[in-house]
């Protein structure tokens, strides 16, 4: 286990514990750390900064095993891209405005690059991936599998100033160092490129009403971000013109109930219910998002 800082001040020490750790090196499983299953309501210890308001996970398993983790992890929600593509091509409209369809484009988490494939197919043939999961890109699309690097993201995979739009879905807060990443994104930025995160907010109703229990607070996160630390960390990385705003999501009922913390025997025989994959639902799910500009 290794001690973290706050992405935001660097503090180590300077924090208050919200939640007692309830994992043990039997939760550490390929399942838990699959996108999209069941929450394994387990967590490290999760504690606020007192500088600045960051929530994190500390301490944490080592980075090396933490990759390993997310290399043989599954590809499991395949029922839920069609929704994921509509909810996340929403949030990317008004930058995609902007850009000719000749820019260079990377999705940093793609999964299986059903996000890329519905660029790809709108004429954004310039389009980039990367995952860690060996099983998501297997899966991908055959036009769009070449285009997926399969790895963690790190320095040395592109040229600086390589893309005029950089975004991640509900990948920031599984990022053990988000300092590095969002340093090495600004680098792979072209000037005046577009960088944008979408992820679980901390502040949520949802987190307020269900504490711990939420499916937020998760053994994957190591961070837990709000709308002014995500603004903070972004602002720390000199991105420019920042807009922060809560989203829309398209969901499932199912995935709806796949996300409330009932009882796991309770929870599974319910989501047998085939129905529910076709009741569709529209609103804010307690996400941010967050544009900014090189």
């Amino acid at each position: 286990m290794i001690q973290t800082r706050c992405a935001i001040c660097g503090s180590r020490k300077n924090f208050k514990e919200l939640y007692k750790a309830n994992f043990t090196e039997k939760d550490l499983r390929i399942d838990v750390f699959s996108a999209r299953t069941i929450p394994a309501r387990c967590h490290y210890r999760i504690v606020k900064c007192k500088n600045d308001g960051l929530v994190r996970s500390n301490p944490i398993i080592d980075v090396s095993t933490l990759n390993k983790l997310y290399k043989i992890s599954q590809f499991a929600y395949q029922d839920e891209t069609e929704n994921l593509t509509e909810t996340y091509l929403s949030a990317l409209q008004p930058v995609l405005k902007t850009l000719s369809k000749k820019n260079a484009i990377l999705e940093i988490g793609c999964g299986n690059g059903f996000l890329l494939k519905s660029l790809y197919t709108e004429g954004y043939h310039n389009v980039f991936g990367i995952e860690p999961s060996v099983d998501a890109v297997d899966k991908a699309d055959k036009r769009i599998k070449k285009k997926i690097i399969v790895e963690i993201f790190k320095p040395g995979l592109f040229k600086k100033e390589t893309f005029f739009f950089i975004f991640f879905f509900q990948t920031l807060d599984h990022i053990p160092d988000p300092e590095k990443f969002l340093k090495e994104c600004y680098k792979l930025l072209a000037p005046g490129g577009y960088i944008m995160a979408f992820n679980h907010n901390i502040d949520s109703l949802e987190v307020k009403i269900f504490g711990a229990k939420s499916p937020i607070i998760d053994i994957v996160h190591p961070f837990f971000f709000s709308p002014k630390t995500l603004r903070m960390i972004f602002e720390k990385f000199k991105f420019n013109g920042i807009n922060v705003y809560s989203p829309k999501n398209t969901l499932s009922l199912r995935h709806l109930i796949w996300l409330i913390p009932l009882p796991g025997f309770i929870k599974n025989r319910i989501l047998k219910l085939d129905f529910l994959k076709k009741v569709t639902l529209k609103f804010e799910l307690g996400n941010i998002c967050i544009v900014g500009q090189k």
